[in-house]
């Protein structure tokens, strides 16, 4: 069955639960989280009793299996519907937060024998605080299991108890897992972002931290669903973005006449409108093909990821130009769309590295 709400959020046929849940995450964000947005901003982090009450309901960590207290659903449609519905309500912070403390752990933690396992339960019933970082090229694992290197604007880090990391070993990458509470790992949140004030951003400083490797977790693979997320997380907010902005020359007027009145108004709209088409038709056909697949296609979701991330600077740009003077106040949502869609083109890929990993698949090496 395909929704209203399903064709309007790009993610394609929809079944009534992913629609249920989608209800019940809206009217938990706007009983819960939208009256708290400025001081989670102000604060610089997203409260534990948040996070609890989000793995309470259902709304992070799907993916743990039922003996770590979890729901054990492999639908990565869950979490991005929870992605958007975040941008949506203007918590894009929020979103990013809940993707690296419970639903990526949970996806890396449940492959992993032993401790993993308990960890796992521990963020489920919200007695652990989880990071993920996987685009970490500093970050490498010496022989003695020991992480060193630096990884700066950890989203949650600097809240977290345990840290799940891509690291380098020999000449690939593994998944381990790192306590913050060891005296090798350093963080400092440093100056205020300039977005995604909630967020929790801490630069990770690991100098010989003793890490678990996260056996029979799949780095590429957790990588290429991050990237497809983030990719959701860039449309959403995106669209976000374009409804503030058409509300705001609907309503402003210049020389009497309503601003949406002009051509050039007209001119970007219609552009951002088009790009954002095109952008929530690719993420939909690459969360097709990953529903229906064990992994994403890590050439797809760096693709999608770069498109996605573009499309959300592009539009956001247009609604700055439009707002005038407006649109550099932080007061008007806009401006703070444009303060994180600069994250998002950084975050889990920046776009010159994914240029380069594009054009390598199309090169052939």
């Amino acid at each position: 069955m395909t929704t209203a709400s399903a064709r309007e959020a790009g993610l394609g046929d929809l079944a009534e639960e992913h629609e249920s849940f989608r209800e019940s995450l809206r009217t938990h964000l706007e009983r819960v989280a939208v009256p708290q947005r400025e001081r989670w901003a102000a604060q610089g982090s997203v409260p534990g009793d948040v996070l609890t009450a989000a793995a309470a309901h259902g709304f992070t960590a799907m993916a743990a299996p039922e003996e770590a207290g979890g729901l054990g659903v492999d639908d990565l449609r869950f979490s991005a519907i929870v992605l958007q519905e975040a941008a949506r309500a203007g918590l894009t912070a929020l979103g990013l937060v809940l993707l690296g403390h419970g639903d990526l752990p949970a996806r890396a933690l449940r492959a992993a024998p032993g401790e993993a396992m308990l960890w796992l339960r521990a963020i489920v019933d919200g007695e652990l605080r989880a990071a993920t970082a996987l685009d970490t090229p500093d970050l490498r694992l010496d022989d003695g299991g020991a992480v060193h290197g630096r990884q700066p604007a950890v989203v949650g880090g600097a809240d977290a108890d345990l840290l799940v990391l891509a690291v380098r070993r020999d000449a690939g990458q593994v998944l381990v897992a790192v306590a913050t509470d060891d005296p090798a790992v350093r963080r400092g949140t440093g100056a205020a972002p300039v977005g995604l004030a909630a967020a929790g951003l801490a630069e990770v400083e690991l100098d010989g931290a003793r890490a678990t490797v996260l056996e029979g977790a799949d780095v590429e693979a957790l990588v290429a669903d991050e990237r497809l997320l983030l990719a959701v997380a860039s449309v959403a907010a995106g669209r976000a973005a374009l409804a503030t902005t058409v509300a705001y020359v609907t309503d402003r007027r210049a020389f009497g006449t309503p601003i949406s009145g002009f051509q050039n108004t007209r001119q970007l709209l219609g552009q951002a409108a088009a790009e954002l088409e095109a952008a929530e038709a690719h993420v939909e056909r690459c969360l097709a093909r990953r529903t229906g697949a064990a992994a994403a296609d890590g050439a797809d979701a760096a693709a999608v990821k770069l498109h996605a991330a573009e499309v959300l600077g592009r539009v956001v740009d247009a609604g700055v130009q439009l707002h005038g003077g407006y649109g550099y106040m932080l007061e008007y949502p806009i401006a703070r769309a444009f303060a994180d869609a600069r994250f998002l083109r950084l975050h889990g890929g920046s776009t010159q590295r994914l240029r380069d990993e594009v054009a390598v698949g199309l090169l052939g090496g």
